[in-house]
């Protein structure tokens, strides 16, 4: 599957939250899942000459026939939620969408407050439904330390206005033990590239220091 960027979601930790509702909890299946840039669909189906959305039923079918039950997308747009989530339903894919509008590292949109989620966040909501496709929302993307009181706030506002998902986050490993002290969120991704290019500043390149770096990294976090 050379057109999926990425696959993850073998890091899916549980954190301690209280069990009030379903979005206090983490979910109680499995991830065997991808990870896709949403922006990439349209880009690879100009390349190949064919209409977006053909390009994404491509991928959703290999997707399927390789047994995968969970999709990770980023830089999801709100007017393509409803549709791809009725196209994950249709071959059984749950879906995890990191939504660009209600992304927590935007720093103008906390100059007043909090407020601006206060219309992102139902808007989003009202696209996405009632689909039980849609497993949880992703508050942000690699966030750093200094955004994760964001992070609790966008929780406690989602959990108040969809208590039946949970919220989570992807870290970079060296910011994953520290989230939580500051949010509340049930399931915790780490980000943990095992592989890099040459000349790469973020970690090793060749085979087995690649292997060590993950491996050590992998090592030295456990959930709380």
């Amino acid at each position: 599957m050379s057109f999926i960027a990425l696959t993850l979601l073998a890091g899916l930790f549980v954190s301690a939250a209280d069990e009030r509702v379903p979005a206090d909890r983490a979910p109680d299946f499995v991830p065997l899942g991808a990870y896709l840039s949403w922006e990439r669909v349209g880009a690879c189906a100009a390349a190949s000459g064919i209409e977006r959305w053909e390009d994404a039923a491509r991928r959703l079918d290999a997707l399927h026939a390789n047994h995968v039950n969970l999709l990770w997308v980023t830089n999801m747009s709100e007017d393509d939620l409803p549709r791809l989530l009725v196209e994950c339903e249709k071959r059984k894919l749950l879906l995890m969408p990191s939504m660009g509008a209600i992304e927590a590292r935007v720093d103008w949109r906390w100059t007043e407050g909090s407020t601006y989620y206060d219309t992102a966040i139902p808007s989003v909501l009202k696209a996405a439904g009632d689909s039980k496709t849609l497993a949880g929302w992703v508050l942000s993307d690699e966030p750093e330390e200094k955004h994760f009181s964001r992070l609790e706030t966008l929780r406690a506002k989602f959990r108040a206005a969809d208590p039946a998902r949970f919220c989570t986050s992807v870290l970079m490993w060296p910011q994953a033990p520290l989230v939580s002290e500051h949010a509340k969120l049930p399931v915790v991704c780490v980000d943990i590239y095992p592989f890099f290019g040459p000349d790469d500043p973020n970690g090793p390149h060749s085979d087995a220091s690649s292997k060590g770096f993950y491996r050590g990294n992998a090592a030295s976090w456990s959930p709380p």
